[in-house]
C-alpha cells in the first residue's frame, strides 16, 4: 500500500479528474478550540445529530466527523466549509446540493475516512479484531466462494480477513446508496487477487480498493467507472 501523503484541501486541493477516487484519512481527537470552530461551520441538521449521541465521546467524534468532512469538501469546492450544502437522500445517503462531486464518510473510534470522486463511491473502516456472530454475518452476506476462503483462515488471520472481506460489502453498500439492504451476498469480492476485485449483477463497472489507515484498523473505499486512487492524511 502506497504511503498516506500528509496535506491540507483548504490550503492546496489536489486536482480530481474524473476517473480519480480521493480517500482522506482524518483523526477525530482535535481540541477543544477546534470543536468550537467546527461546530459554527455546521449546519442545524448536522448540529442536531451531533447532539442525538448519548456520550461525550460520541458526540465529539460525530462533530469533529462532520466538521472535516466539510473541511475536505470546501477545499474542492473552494468554499468557506460552512457553505457546502450538504442534503440526505431516500435511504441515508448524503450528497452535495448542485454539485457533480460525490463523497462518502466513515468513521470508527477516532479514524474516519472521506471519499471524494465525481462518480457514485462508498467508504468503510473496520477494527482489526474478533467479530460476533461472524458465522451468522457470513451466512447471510458472503457468497459460496468467500465463506469458502473464510473458512481456509484461523484465529487472527480468519479475523483480519472478515474484516477486510465486510469492509469491502460495506463499501459497495455504500456507493450504491443501500447499505446493508443491499443484496451484498449477490456480490463477490476477491482479495486474493491483485488488484482485489468485485463482480456485482447490477451493471456498474464497480472498481475496489483495499486501505490500511493505521495498524488497529483495515477499510475499503468501491467507485463506479473509476480508475485511480490518491490517498492522503488530512493534517492541519
Amino acid at each position: 500500500m502506497t504511503d498516506w501523503l500528509a496535506s491540507n484541501p483548504g490550503r492546496r486541493c489536489p486536482p480530481l479528474a474524473v476517473h480519480d477516487v480521493h480517500v482522506w484519512h482524518v483523526a477525530l481527537d482535535i481540541s477543544a478550540a477546534r470543536q468550537a470552530e467546527l461546530w459554527r461551520s455546521l449546519s442545524d441538521e448536522e448540529r442536531a445529530r451531533v447532539e442525538r449521541h448519548t456520550t461525550s465521546n460520541g458526540r465529539r467524534r460525530a462533530l469533529a466527523a462532520r466538521g472535516l468532512t466539510r473541511a475536505v469538501l470546501a477545499g474542492y469546492l473552494e468554499l468557506p466549509p460552512a457553505k457546502p450544502a450538504i442534503a440526505v437522500g431516500p435511504r441515508g445517503k448524503p450528497y452535495l446540493v448542485g454539485s457533480s462531486l460525490a463523497f462518502n464518510l466513515t468513521h470508527k473510534d477516532d479514524c474516519a475516512l472521506v471519499a471524494v470522486a465525481r462518480s457514485d463511491i462508498g467508504v468503510d473502516v473496520e477494527r482489526v479484531g474478533s467479530v460476533a456472530r461472524a458465522g451468522q454475518i457470513a451466512a447471510r452476506y458472503f457468497t459460496a466462494r468467500e465463506r469458502e476462503e473464510l473458512a481456509t483462515r484461523s484465529d487472527a488471520a480468519a479475523h483480519l480477513f472478515f474484516r477486510r472481506l465486510w469492509s469491502a460489502k460495506e463499501a459497495y453498500g455504500k456507493a450504491r446508496g443501500d447499505g446493508v439492504t443491499t443484496r451484498l451476498a449477490d456480490c463477490e469480492i476477491d482479495l486474493d487477487r491483485a488488484p482485489p476485485t468485485i463482480r456485482a449483477n447490477d451493471g456498474v463497472a464497480w472498481r475496489l480498493w483495499t486501505l490500511a489507515p493505521s495498524p488497529a484498523f483495515v477499510g475499503a473505499v468501491v467507485a463506479a467507472e473509476a480508475s485511480v486512487l490518491a490517498i492522503f492524511r488530512f493534517v492541519e
